[in-house]
C-alpha cells in the first residue's frame, strides 16, 4: 500500500511541475509576444521616419541641383574653378554651389588626394 501512495505521490507531484512549467511557459510566450510586437511597431515608425528622411534628401538634393544649374546658366561661359581659375570652355566639368562657388574635377581630385593624406598640403 505505501508503494501505491508513493508512486500516487510522484505521479501528483509530476503533473504539478508540469502544470507549473506549463504555466511558466505560457507567461513566458506573453511576455514575448508583448515584445515582439514593441519590437515590430517600433520598426514600422522608424522605418516612415526613414522614408521621410528619403523625401527630404530628395527634394533637396533636386532643390541643390536646380541652384546649381541656375547659377553655372547664370555665369555662361564665364564658369570658371573658384580655386585655380581654369574655364569651363577650356573642356573641365565644373561644379557651382548655390552660393555661386565653382570647383573643377582637377581641384575635387587633389582635394580627395589630399583629406586622404597622399598630397602635400
Amino acid at each position: 500500500m505505501a508503494t501505491d501512495e508513493t508512486t500516487q505521490i510522484i505521479i501528483d507531484n509530476a503533473a504539478a511541475a508540469d502544470e507549473s512549467v506549463y504555466m511558466k511557459y505560457k507567461q513566458l510566450k506573453k511576455v514575448n509576444k508583448a515584445k515582439l510586437t514593441s519590437y515590430l511597431e517600433r520598426l514600422i515608425e522608424l522605418q516612415q521616419v526613414e522614408d521621410e528622411l528619403s523625401e527630404d534628401l530628395s527634394e533637396r538634393k533636386r532643390r541643390h541641383e536646380e541652384a546649381m544649374l541656375e547659377a553655372i546658366n547664370a555665369m555662361g561661359d564665364e564658369v570658371a574653378c573658384s580655386f585655380c581659375g581654369k574655364k569651363k570652355s577650356e573642356g573641365t566639368n565644373i561644379v557651382t554651389s548655390p552660393a555661386g562657388a565653382c570647383i573643377c574635377e582637377e581641384c575635387v581630385a587633389l582635394c580627395g588626394d589630399i583629406f586622404a593624406g597622399r598630397a602635400r598640403r
